[in-house]
Formats: structure tokens, sequence, C-alpha cells
């Protein structure tokens, strides 16, 4: 009798490890609702799965669009920034209008990216600040990990914003 109260035991806390588990796992299992087309110069790069009314587009695809560099390392992808190049009004009057809409387009998609990334690394700070409360380990070295891309993330955001002010700017000056 004693062994099949241990092996119930057992199979209790195994089961409930791993719902445990599942749970702070963030998308894992959840519904995919649709999928969005990722377009550059009209042509199709890949595809966005739509979870919980927030797109996830694959990070390749969006490095290589953005010419952003991409590096695996054990379970973390870095993405360096993209190169910024800030020019003399002088420099802007060399580029056609046609290539500097492009490139506003283009920072313009990355910066809505960066804000629905921002969106979702804050959507699931409640979830990992609840784990760290109780004294899970995994939520909390998770929470900082996201606490830390969220500040990446917006300093890449004001980054963008700041191309984009400069792309509209040296659009006005061609316009005149």
């Amino acid at each position: 009798m004693k062994k099949f109260v241990c092996g119930v035991l057992v199979g209790v806390l195994l089961t409930a490890g791993g719902s445990a588990f599942a749970a702070s796992t963030g998308l894992v299992g959840k519904k995919v609702q649709g999928v969005y087309a990722i377009m550059k110069d009209g042509k199709k790069l890949a595809d966005a799965a739509v979870i919980d009314g927030a797109a996830y587009a694959p990070v390749r695809a969006v490095a290589e669009a953005s010419g952003a560099v991409l590096t695996v390392e054990g379970r973390s992808i870095k993405m360096a920034e993209a190169t910024i190049v800030n020019s003399s009004p002088d420099d802007s009057n060399k580029e056609s209008k046609a290539d500097l809409e492009k490139k506003l387009t283009i920072q313009k998609n990355l910066e809505s990216l960066f804000e629905a990334s921002l969106a979702n690394l804050e959507g699931g700070l409640p979830s990992l600040e609840a784990g760290a409360a109780v004294g899970n380990e995994r939520s909390k070295a998770t929470l900082e990990s996201v606490k830390a891309e969220i500040e990446k993330t917006k300093d890449s955001l004001v980054k963008f914003q700041a191309e984009i002010q400069r792309l509209e700017e040296a659009l006005k000056l061609l316009d005149q």
C-alpha cells in the first residue's frame, strides 16, 4: 500500500510541476488566430503568426529586411541595431525622393514592429512578476531578461523615430 501511495504522490507532483512550467512559458500552446504576410517592396518575405491579437514575425526575416545583423548565442537571439546614417541636408538632397520614401516606409514598418514587440514584452510582465513574487527562480531570471529587452527595445524605438524625423525633413527639403 505504501508503494501505491508513493506512486500516486510522485505522479501528482510530476503532473503539477509540468503544469506550472507550462503556465510560465508564455506563448507555448496558444492558438494561432491568423497569419499576416510580411512584405518588402511588394515581395512577400515571410508570414507572421497572430496570437492573442499580436503579430509574431520571424526574427531572421525582419533582421534581413531591416539590414540588421542577427546572431544566435545559446538560447538568445541578438539583433544588432540597424545602421542609421546622420547626414547633412546637402547629402539628403542627393538621395532621390523615391529612395527617401522607401526608407521612410521601412523605418515606419520597423517602428511599428518594435512597438508591437514592446507591447508584447510589457504584456508578459505581470505574470513574470507574480511568479517572481512567489519565489520562482526561473520567473525571476526571465523577468530580469525581459526588463533588459524592454529597455533595448525602447532605445531602438527612439532611434527609429529620430531616423523617421530625419527622413521626413529631407523629403520636405526636396519638395521645396
